[in-house]
């Protein structure tokens, strides 16, 4: 078990048992920090998340939230999604949009009712807030897409940034595709690789951003412990890299072959929305969380991949 940290702070995770909340939990955990989980279903969150996490029941969508936990933290940090790899149907849209901005409303309500409120709310966005901008190098400037997948991150933020008139500092990491072990993108795309299928998507041409597990949870505790980060945050390595690249480089890493292209009429065709979203090229800058002051683990894919495989 690892002391606290005498500056060590009370963190509050939602979405904590998903494949970013149980690497964050252990590392506020290693990082010396008190971690606090709401969760639907306690028992289970408790069998999957290390001690000493101190659980409550709360279910995201139709509660607000308990105000003496809310005024006990002094960071809360939203993970609360349904997947959204799958084929989006209206029911599907509905579950991804509700489960993201109705958990996000109840915790800014939450708040507002804290005579002494968490001093920062980090909400889970996505780089999807970007839509398709080509070969634009995109910041965290940029304008919003107008896909689905754009419309739920930015109505996400917009809730998110509510908590701001109750005296909170509001970060939005927009988060991309994440690398890790036993989950994520990385679990879906390995098993066609083993089998020889692995290849770009469509042209292979667009940009591809991705980030590795340990940089996506060091990055949103960097967020909580530095005040001066204010507003969306894009979580992306450094190395930019197109489609093409990324699949060889994992074909590299797999020693399998990366060359049975996936034609884009069959992704649109299989996935609809989700398939054209997959196709979309977004060079996503990392700057604003360089310059201030975070250092990434992982710099280049061919290493993070090694890291995860």
């Amino acid at each position: 078990m690892n002391a606290t940290r005498p500056d060590g702070k009370k963190i509050l995770v939602c979405g904590a048992t998903g494949f970013i909340g149980t690497q964050l939990c252990a590392s506020i955990i290693k990082s010396g920090h008190e971690c606090y989980v709401f969760s639907r279903d306690p028992n289970r969150a408790r069998n999957m998340l290390p001690s000493p996490v101190k659980i409550f029941k709360w279910n995201a969508t139709e509660e607000v939230p308990m105000k003496q936990i809310l005024e006990e933290v002094d960071a809360i940090v939203n993970l609360i999604g349904a997947p959204i790899f799958t084929y989006l149907t209206g029911k599907k849209k509905r579950e991804i949009f509700d489960s993201r901005i109705k958990s996000t409303s109840n915790l800014v309500t939450g708040i507002s009712a804290c005579d002494n409120p968490p001093g920062v709310f980090i909400g889970g966005s996505a780089v999807g807030y970007y839509g398709d901008k080509g070969e634009v190098e995109i910041d965290e400037n940029a304008s919003p897409g107008d896909d689905f997948l754009a419309q739920v991150c930015v109505a996400l933020e917009e809730e998110a940034r509510k908590a701001e008139s109750y005296d909170v500092r509001v970060v939005c990491v927009r988060t991309s595709p994440v690398l890790g072990r036993g989950g994520g993108m990385l679990k879906t795309m390995i098993r066609p690789f083993r089998l020889g299928l692995g290849g770009p998507l469509g042209s292979g041409q667009q940009w591809m951003p991705w980030i590795h597990m340990e940089d996506e949870v060091g990055i949103i505790l960097f967020s909580i412990e530095n005040e001066k980060i204010v507003g969306p945050v894009n979580a992306v390595a450094p190395h930019q890299v197109r489609n093409i690249e990324f699949t060889k480089t994992l074909g590299k890493v797999l020693k399998c072959p990366a060359f049975m292209k996936v034609p884009a009429f069959v992704l649109k065709t299989l996935l609809g929305e989700l398939g054209k979203a997959m196709l979309a090229s977004q060079k996503v800058s990392c700057r604003k969380i360089l310059q201030s002051g975070y250092r990434y683990r992982f710099t280049r894919l061919e290493d993070a991949l090694r890291a995860c495989l």
